[in-house]
């Protein structure tokens, strides 16, 4: 694929830059074939799409986090009132922003839910055509590199992610763009606007991004220290070219947090933020798994530790060898690209101490692609000699990742789609079992039996409706424009005072997941109110308890 053929065009005559080394972008040249980036591409999007297929149209697997990103996406276009801001503040917007396009075609053939999974096909497959590219660079030979590629497309989770609709396989793109870019710096003036550019993409994906944008920053000024005469005015225009885009998109989105919502920290501090979640350890407590290391970074960092060998062994080794590898070659480049891996571990780690992290082991899934980068800062300068060890470690930490992955997502305390998954490879009679407690699959089962019943009631009026426990309902819904969800504007007075606004409320049972109707009314679902009387409970019908309240004019 000639897509990242921008990151090597030389730009020789720049004042700022050295001249660009037209034989080493050759020489690159010649290590990929002239199709290899669309072979890989192919084949991996094939792959993709046809394990995405089985997840949701045959197993009934997903993520809700990944489901919630195609909601919001469904919001914008089909909704009470449509308009961009129903993207929601405090998911980043760019995977439900990429999605837009795609949601009327899936919409008509009613293929909504895999509406996510064709934009983590995609994305999956273009990540997989990057690290060929930066494997490349890092003088891994073309047989040597296809095999890592293809070992990297099959890791347990790596896969399941490309498929699943989630946001990791977009931010794993830009990483490996980023790192691509770095990589060929200062040879090439597009590879600065291109760093700028995804660091600036990256926040709107994940907010991991800001240990990145702080490593780059480092990165540019370990590179440019007391390396020539001028170094200090070329490192200012190296950090405004990179730095900038990403600090507009960051100054951009405290903005409409700060118009739109009342709070430029809303993303944060709101009752829906990720700081809130109700699936981190300094919401759930003591039961959650990773409690004793919240406030406590030696069990934080151990815990990170483990999650990463579970996803790939030789992480910690490689992170250590790479490390004395780019010491003792005095590499700057080196440095840049290791301290750009390490500090999305590293924040990955500090959520884990926060206690703002949940416990899905997909968060530690960058160990598996960034070991092949750190095996490659260490393979470019390495003796031949030293080449097949090296290469005969990753490859068997591959073999070794699948089960020690597959049984990690058998974890109990993980749960959800992870367990359901593993346990359909490893023990697919178990699977069944594990249904009614994966909330997606509950999900699934209940959304068309509420719907049904919720346009029967918002022919006669408004119904009001929380899209963050709800929103399977929303997109379900015939009449989505008869319902008053979260994302509309003027939701939080119609809470405050519903009468007169709102005919009917929808209710999930407080237990299962909180609102911001229970949190408003938190007797309502079990006692009703002076102003609210019982319309509808699913009883049986569903397998959560679901209840419509009737708003008293």
């Amino acid at each position: 694929m000639n897509l990242p053929d921008w990151l090597n065009r030389p730009y020789a005559r720049s004042r700022v830059l050295r001249p660009a080394k037209p034989l080493q972008n050759a020489d690159m040249e010649k290590r990929l074939g002239k199709y290899e980036g669309w072979i890989i591409f192919v084949l991996s999007l094939l792959l993709n799409l046809i394990l995405a297929y089985f997840l949701n149209f045959v197993w009934h697997i997903g993520n809700g986090d990944g489901l919630s990103r195609t909601a919001n996406a469904y919001y914008v276009l089909y909704s009470r009132e449509p308009h961009l801001a129903a993207i929601g503040f405090v998911w980043p917007p760019l995977p439900s922003l990429l999605q837009l396009p795609l949601i009327p075609i899936t919409k008509a053939l009613g293929w909504l839910t895999f509406t996510g999974g064709i934009l983590s096909s995609v994305f999956g497959a273009l990540s997989l055509v990057m690290m060929n590219r930066l494997l490349a660079n890092l003088k891994f030979p073309p047989g040597i590199r296809w095999v890592f590629i293809a070992f990297l497309q099959f890791h347990p989770d790596t896969w399941y992610l490309f498929a699943s609709g989630m946001a990791e396989p977009i931010f794993l793109f830009l990483v490996i763009t980023i790192l691509v870019g770095m990589n060929l710096m200062p040879d090439s003036l597009r590879s600065w606007v291109i760093v700028g550019c995804c660091l600036a993409l990256a926040f709107l994906v994940r907010y991991e991004s800001l240990g990145i944008i702080v490593a780059v920053g480092v990165a540019v000024i370990v590179h440019m220290w007391a390396s020539e005469r001028n170094w200090r005015s070329k490192s200012e225009g190296w950090l405004l070219a990179i730095l900038m885009p990403p600090a507009y998109i960051i100054a951009l989105w405290l903005f409409f947090n700060w118009t739109l919502l009342g709070d430029p920290f809303y993303f944060y501090r709101s009752f829906y933020s990720l700081a809130n979640a109700s699936d981190i350890a300094k919401v759930v407590g003591i039961g959650h798994p990773m409690y004793l290391a919240w406030g406590n970074i030696a069990i934080a960092i151990k815990d990170g530790m483990v999650r990463s060998i579970q996803q790939f062994p030789a992480y910690p080794v490689l992170i250590v060898f790479s490390f004395i590898s780019i010491l003792i070659h005095k590499s700057r480049r080196g440095f840049g690209l290791f301290i750009v891996m390490v500090s999305v571990t590293a924040f990955t780690v500090l959520q884990v101490y926060l206690g703002t992290l949940a416990n899905w082991l997909r968060y530690w899934f960058y160990a598996a692609p960034f070991s092949l980068v750190l095996a490659g800062l260490i393979n470019e300068n390495m003796q031949r000699k030293w080449r097949v060890p090296l290469y005969a470690l990753l490859i068997v930490s591959f073999i070794v990742a699948t089960p020690l992955s597959l049984y990690a997502m058998r974890d109990a305390r993980v749960g959800g789609d992870e367990q359901r998954l593993s346990a359909l490879i490893l023990d697919p009679q178990v699977e069944p079992s594990l249904r009614d407690k994966d909330w997606y699959w509950i999900d699934l089962n209940d959304a068309p039996i509420v719907a049904k019943v919720v346009d029967q009631y918002s022919q006669k009026g408004l119904v009001m409706v929380d899209s963050s426990s709800s929103f399977s309902v929303i997109m379900d819904a015939q009449a989505p424009q008869r319902l008053f969800i979260t994302n509309d504007s003027g939701f939080d007075q119609a809470l405050a005072h519903p009468q007169g606004v709102v005919s009917y409320i929808l209710l999930l049972d407080p237990t299962v997941q909180l609102s911001a109707i229970n949190v408003a009314y938190p007797t309502l679902f079990d006692d009703g109110a002076s102003w609210a009387t019982l319309a509808w409970d699913s009883g049986p019908q569903t397998i959560e308890h679901w209840r419509i309240y009737a708003v008293k004019k």
